[in-house]
């Protein structure tokens, strides 16, 4: 007896998560682990490290008042895991995370789904800087290019620190970690 026939179904997952999946493969195969923080941050981590022209929301009725604002970056959950590695004296660390990040322009309410690249190590931008090349190449995008960056956020050093584009509209940022403690390490964020 013959099993059944079933008809192949086309997917159901949104263009955006079906994209999410494709980096993710990526990224693992180049190194990198992936890590899930919380949308809540706190003011300052905010400040440090938003690099858009919008300003933060805080969170109504936040269950906790340290960490009352939605992020504006997903820097500040890459670098928290950064220093639990850093506790545990793990090197070379290589971290992404793909999650909403929200802002206000206005009064308009923005939100949007990034991608958080951090690396930890010697020469840490430069081979940050090549696997966001390999990652967007192996996603079909060419036209790549790297400019300094015309809003440089807190957390940045100001020397290092460059706009990422995708012929000519920008996509993110690409930026050497400028905190005392985080010597060694770069960070990217594009729009997903």
């Amino acid at each position: 007896e013959q099993p059944p026939a079933f008809a192949v179904v086309n997917s159901i997952a949104s263009k955006t998560v079906q994209l999410s999946e494709k980096i993710r493969d990526v990224l693992a195969t180049l190194g990198f682990d992936e890590i899930l923080s919380w949308p809540l941050t706190k003011k300052e981590a905010n400040s440090q490290a938003n690099y858009e022209s919008w300003k933060s929301l805080a969170a109504e009725n936040s269950v906790n008042e340290e960490f009352s604002d939605l992020r504006q970056s997903l820097a500040s959950g890459l670098l928290d895991q950064l220093n639990e590695y850093k506790k545990r004296n793990v090197e070379k660390i290589g971290l992404f995370e793909i999650g909403k990040v929200f802002g206000r322009q206005g009064k308009k309410f923005l939100e949007q789904d990034s991608l958080g690249i951090l690396l930890a190590k010697d020469k840490a931008v430069e081979e940050l800087r090549r696997a966001l090349e390999v990652l967007l190449r192996s996603l079909g995008i060419d036209g790549i290019d790297f400019l300094k960056a015309r809003i440089k956020p807190k957390a940045a050093n100001p020397f290092s620190c460059w706009n990422i584009l995708v012929k000519e509209k920008e996509i993110g940022i690409l930026y050497k970690v400028g905190l005392p403690r985080h010597k060694n390490t770069g960070f990217a964020e594009i729009n997903v």
